[in-house]
């Protein structure tokens, strides 16, 4: 759910009990969460909620936690197709944070995220993220920040050359408002929710849900933005794409939380800014993944990377023998490979080698995710 959805009902760790069955829902048992779903986000409108379970339970999965039948304690998996650099992920966004009101703080939502940790970690999945209202419930699992969501006007000039049309749920307009998504964001971010013609669909549809339309706004030259509004008591932005001139930035929230799910996965889809060939040894530590914990071989270019899981009895490779070595929390590795964190404030104490290497390699520069579910 987005950051007005609140999740501080979710923080319960602790023993579990006996007799509960944990595992991922058929398609025709999805509607039976519907009443955890109305129990736990009651300002959601029931036009949200029927346009969610008509529309996001299509593709997605849940993981749910039952016990003699009743379902205690939910999360929903909503698949995206994320830009990174050069490179496409599909990863999950975690909504629908849930556990019925009399069985919080029994261990349920622990139980079900390290299951998912795991399952993600299996599916060779580089990351999960969320979007967060109180962070420190998901700290103590692993996740951390990894990106911000600005807030845009339309400035005095664009009340004077822009004009609006509705953006309709049709197959041209769909594809001119996805297209123009693509350029604004590619132009402004390396790694974002890659649009299309599906995808502008649905939101014209969840926008709808709330009393909301997509615009698209025009100057002489064209298509110059889109603007997003919804809200059934009052009218609020959801968001704003437009040209430079037209807009002008009034704030900015952290928005992502992100989760190392494959260390393999992750590490392997960087490389380096130029044509040279680096190697680095991790120490990793992730006490909820074990399959993370230990230490790794990092062989970059500039091409992509190689990473190789050591074992304490096998001979170092040829790579390792002028490696540059250093340890690193799973949230860490997060927080600098997308940019969030600059590599100087996580590890001040680095080497002047281990810091020409890693300023080497190409991190992202820029994350935009700013769905709502």
């Amino acid at each position: 759910m987005d950051g007005s959805k609140g999740y501080h009902w979710a923080q319960q760790i602790g023993n579990t009990q006996s007799g509960s069955y944990t595992g991922y829902l058929a398609d025709d048992e999805k509607n039976e969460t519907i009443p955890l779903w109305r129990g736990c986000f009651e300002e959601d409108s029931e036009r949200f909620i029927a346009y969610y379970y008509k529309e996001k339970t299509k593709d997605n999965r849940i993981l749910a936690k039952k016990d003699n039948g009743f379902i205690l304690s939910m999360v929903h998996y909503n698949p995206y197709r994320i830009r990174m650099k050069d490179r496409q992920w599909e990863l999950d966004y975690l909504a629908g944070v849930a556990t019925d009101e009399a069985h919080r703080r029994e261990g349920h939502f622990r139980d079900l995220f390290v299951r998912m940790l795991t399952d993600q970690q299996k599916a060779g999945k580089p990351l999960a993220y969320l979007v967060p209202v109180n962070p420190a419930v998901y700290e103590p699992f692993g996740f951390v920040f990894i990106g911000n969501v600005p807030e845009f006007h339309l400035n005095e000039e664009a009340q004077r050359h822009i004009t609006r049309s509705a953006c309709r749920d049709t197959s041209e307009d769909c594809g001119r408002a996805a297209a123009y998504m693509e350029k604004w964001l590619s132009a402004r971010y390396e790694m974002y929710t890659q649009r299309d013609c599906a995808y502008v669909s649905r939101l014209i549809k969840e926008l709808e849900s709330e009393g909301g339309t997509l615009s698209f706004l025009e100057d002489k030259n064209g298509l110059a933005g889109l603007e997003a509004v919804w809200g059934l008591e009052k009218q609020e932005q959801r968001f704003l794409y437009a040209e430079d001139p037209y807009t002008v930035k009034t704030g900015e929230k952290a928005w992502n939380m992100g989760r190392l799910t494959n260390i393999e996965a992750f590490l392997g889809s960087f490389h380096l800014k130029e044509a040279e060939r680096i190697s680095f040894i991790v120490d990793a530590v992730d006490p909820l993944l074990e399959e993370n914990n230990g230490t790794f071989l990092w062989t970059l270019d500039e091409t992509g990377a190689d990473v190789k899981k050591l074992t304490s009895t096998e001979e170092l490779p040829d790579a390792a023998l002028h490696a540059q070595r250093f340890s690193a929390r799973a949230g860490e590795l997060v927080n600098w490979l997308t940019g969030y964190r600059d590599a100087a404030q996580i590890w001040p104490e680095r080497s002047q080698e281990l810091t020409e290497a890693m300023a080497a390699v190409d991190v992202v520069n820029g994350v935009f995710l700013d769905e709502i579910v």
